[in-house]
């Protein structure tokens, strides 16, 4: 028996295109099953359809090898891929959906392609033809009406824009979802919404493609090598917005969140504009919920229609609250969902979300302090700073804090240290971070000196740490009358090094501890370059759901923008770590370093621990492509400065 997508796996994948905001797709690199053009017919999806041609081996990028490429100009193989052209032409040329025709994929360039243009021409006048292999040949100029590159850099298609564009421009193939992936797509969305020859992208691709293996008891999705095959491709299979089996990702959140033709500008507090960049449907389709929350509580909603017809701008009045304490955070969130159920949406479904944070405006009178003191207390390998509610200790070998009691129990499981790592991502490899910046990957710790300060109502614990790579830490830990707990980790980074995959701190927390309640960027994974998908809200969690199940495991289920974390037990005991300002963080059953050597989730082993990680950030995901490009310059961490995490901890 053979394995085939059945009709109504095509026709749910179709749903799941437009549900999040897909209006085109690319039948790479051949024609589709038939079934599939007659749905985006009915559902009304533009399609490129693709003849089946690409010879990607036979030429070098950059090279002008005409003479090795096919089919280049040999005639030997002119009727082979007029045939293809032929037969795809007469079988497809019926459905509205096909707007273009395209030649193949990365073939070069050559006299057959222009007979195959020619083909297309001479019989259908509506449609244009595309073609990108001439992007490498540009002898070739003339066999694609469209100007088309792949994995081309947001500021490379700019400079194409502004420099007298001669044909619309279409990434035929970008932001390469291999893994966790899809960063800095904002900085293409902006280009496209503002130059009209940049007609958007097509992103590779939608679907994981991996085959369900049974080993004994266990089930899993496998790729390349998991069948005893060699050579072959590894993961490479997996660059899906969706899972193999069907499961959407959350980083089609984020390609849904950019897709969407609703656009949002702030203009000014109480006041937003909206245009309807939509070409056929007018805004009185949706309703739009504006809704206040106060620290994430709901506070308030209402709902309003807008008619608002494609191309058109309107302003929108809302109600903001007037008096805003520093410790009262207000965010109005916009959220525009489908008024009546659609053939393939529910009523309700959410196209998109605007969220405006109103900052404080107002002081409040500070509650007096206790008059309580902070108790040293130091032995020969421990000091020990305890108030009536918490007591933290600190090893004196390492420096690094290896006790915090609340309820007369220790949450630690080992010492919180420096973390610079991150579980490197199909992107990571891609440009050899693994290797490039190993130096950030566990440096040796050695202990310069402990400093007490105290100022009875506080005491400060400041400690120098070298690492083996060149560079220093100093922590600065304050312990208040109040049971506050002030962590400051400053990395001064040895600038010879490399780039710093993440800036953390690292605890080691009792397994008991596995309740979440987190107020920042959720529910679905977010980073420093892919966040504008993930609203910020009030989100509660279990650790072991934390964790999304990439082909092959990597850095996943990060948080951002997080203002505060809570971690308990089943009777609500634990701790509340608080942002100065913000923080992001990840937490899993899982070391970074076991999910990194594992190509399959299934054999990674859950720790009798609770792995967390308080992040200052990490570097972004990136995305341009998973082979070479690193991610944008503004979301690297770079070893030229001085960095500074800081957070407050405080008994639950």
């Amino acid at each position: 028996m053979g394995r085939a997508i059945n009709k109504e796996i095509m026709e749910k994948d179709i749903k799941i295109m437009k549900q999040f905001n897909v209006n085109a797709l690319r039948t790479s690199h051949y024609p589709n099953n038939p079934y599939m053009y007659d749905l985006c017919d009915r559902y009304g999806l533009y399609v490129i359809d693709e003849v089946n041609l690409e010879t990607h081996g036979t030429w070098n990028y950059g090279q002008k090898e005409e003479e090795n490429a096919l089919p280049g100009s040999k005639p030997e193989w002119t009727d082979a891929v007029l045939s293809r052209c032929k037969s795809m032409f007469e079988r497809d040329k019926n459905h509205p959906c096909i707007i273009i025709w395209s030649l193949g994929n990365e073939s070069f360039g050559g006299e057959n392609f222009r007979k195959m243009y020619r083909f297309f021409k001479d019989n259908d006048k509506s449609r244009i033809v595309h073609y990108e292999g001439i992007f490498h040949h540009r002898m070739y100029e003339d066999v694609s009406d469209i100007e088309s590159q792949m994995y081309t850099r947001p500021w490379q298609i700019e400079e194409y824009a502004k420099n007298n564009p001669k044909k619309p421009h279409i990434m035929c193939e970008y932001t390469h979802s291999m893994g966790n992936s899809n960063g800095n797509l904002d900085a293409y969305y902006k280009l496209f919404r503002t130059y009209d020859v940049l007609q958007g992208g097509f992103v590779w691709d939608f679907k994981d493609q991996a085959i369900l293996k049974k080993e004994g008891d266990i089930s899993y999705l496998a790729y390349g090598g998991d069948f005893g095959d060699f050579p072959n491709d590894y993961d490479f299979s997996g660059n899906g917005l969706v899972f193999a089996n069907g499961e959407v990702t959350p980083k089609f959140y984020e390609i849904k969140y950019w897709y969407a033709d609703i656009l949002f500008e702030d203009i000014k507090e109480g006041l937003v504009k909206i245009k309807n960049d939509y070409l056929f449907n007018n805004l009185n389709r949706y309703d739009i919920f504006i809704t206040t929350t106060k620290n994430g509580e709901f506070i308030d909603e209402k709902c309003v229609t807008l008619d608002l017809e494609p191309g058109q701008t309107c302003q929108l009045e809302y109600d903001v609250v007037q008096k805003r304490y520093k410790d009262e955070e207000y965010i109005v969130t916009f959220t525009v969902k489908e008024k009546n159920e659609t053939m393939y949406a529910p009523k309700g479904h959410e196209i998109k979300h605007h969220q405006v944070v109103l900052k404080p405006n107002a002081l409040k009178i500070e509650k007096e302090e206790n008059a309580n003191t902070v108790n040293i207390d130091e032995e020969d390998k421990l000091i020990t700073l305890s108030t009536e509610k918490v007591k933290v200790s600190l090893s004196k070998e390492s420096g690094l804090l290896c006790e915090y009691i609340v309820n007369n129990k220790n949450i630690l499981k080992e010492e919180l240290k420096p973390y610079f790592w991150r579980s490197s991502t199909n992107n990571d490899r891609g440009f050899k971070n693994e290797i490039n910046a190993v130096s950030w990957r566990n440096p040796e710790m050695n202990l310069v000196n402990i400093k007490i300060e105290n100022y009875s109502k506080l005491v400060n614990l400041i400690v120098d740490v070298e690492l083996d790579n060149g560079s220093t830490v100093t922590y600065i830990y304050s312990l208040d009358n109040n049971s506050k707990f002030k962590v400051q980790q400053i990395l001064n980074p040895n600038r010879d090094l490399s780039i710093i995959p993440a800036i953390s701190d690292m605890f080691m927390l009792k397994e008991e501890f596995k309740y979440i309640t987190y107020y920042g960027r959720g529910e679905i994974e977010n980073y420093w370059d892919k966040y504008k998908s993930a609203k910020i809200g009030l989100y509660n969690d279990i650790v072991s759901d934390e964790m999304v199940n990439y082909l092959q495991p990597q850095e996943n289920g990060a948080k951002t923008d997080v203002r505060y974390l809570e971690i308990k037990n089943e009777n609500g005991e634990g701790i509340k770590i608080s942002g100065v300002p913000t923080f992001e963080f990840n937490i899993s059953k899982y070391h970074p370093e076991d999910v990194e050597v594992a190509d399959h989730f299934y054999k990674l082993k859950p720790l009798n621990k609770i792995v967390l990680r308080i992040i200052y950030k990490q570097m972004g995901i990136g995305g341009d492509d998973s082979w070479q490009a690193l991610p944008h310059p503004e979301y690297i961490l770079n070893p030229n400065k001085i960095y500074t995490l800081t957070y407050e901890i405080k008994p639950i």
